[in-house]
């Protein structure tokens, strides 16, 4: 058979409190002889103590990624054993530039750099790339990243344009 039996460490919530030490009273405002409300008058002079916020942000510049095609990650694996080499990834972050090159492992030691140009390649600036990892579930394919920041004085509505460039150097048996 079996009986109930209530828990020693957790009180009901039906009985009362024993201890008298905690008992809440509620005051009113008006029982104390305080105001109900409180009114403050705003005057012409005061007025300027609270400037209005503007009603629209200063508009910053912001990079358009306009014709970085998104692909499947398989897709971009299999460009990459096709090509040798392909463009990944492409992420925009102020005017910092991230991004991952994708590069078929047909030897030990490979190098990739990024060139880019802001002057339709009248100059031009050039990045490494680092050995990031070899990519999950790709045969053969190894990722390499950048991140570059974009030149002060970019103009607005400025091209940007970027080159990949690979080698591979096969070690001699």
């Amino acid at each position: 058979f079996f009986r109930d039996v209530r828990s020693h460490t957790l009180p009901s919530a039906l009985r009362r409190s024993r201890s008298k030490a905690c008992a809440k009273r509620v005051r009113f405002a008006d029982a104390l002889g305080l105001d109900l409300e409180k009114r403050q008058y705003f005057t012409e002079k005061d007025s300027d103590l609270f400037p209005t916020p503007p009603t629209s942000p200063t508009p910053g510049h912001r990079l358009v990624l306009s014709n970085f095609v998104y692909c499947s990650e398989s897709e971009y694996n299999q460009r990459a054993r096709d090509q040798m080499v392909c463009l990944a990834k492409l992420r925009v972050h102020g005017h910092t530039i991230n991004g991952q090159v994708n590069v078929a492992n047909i030897a030990f030691s490979k190098e990739v750099a990024i060139r880019y140009t802001t002057t339709n390649w009248a100059t031009h600036d050039e990045v490494a790339a680092t050995y990031g990892h070899t990519v999950f579930g790709a045969d053969n394919v190894d990722a390499f990243v950048f991140s570059m920041m974009l030149p002060a004085g970019v103009k607005v509505r400025s091209r940007f344009s970027l080159l990949l460039l690979h080698s591979a150097i096969a070690a001699a048996i």
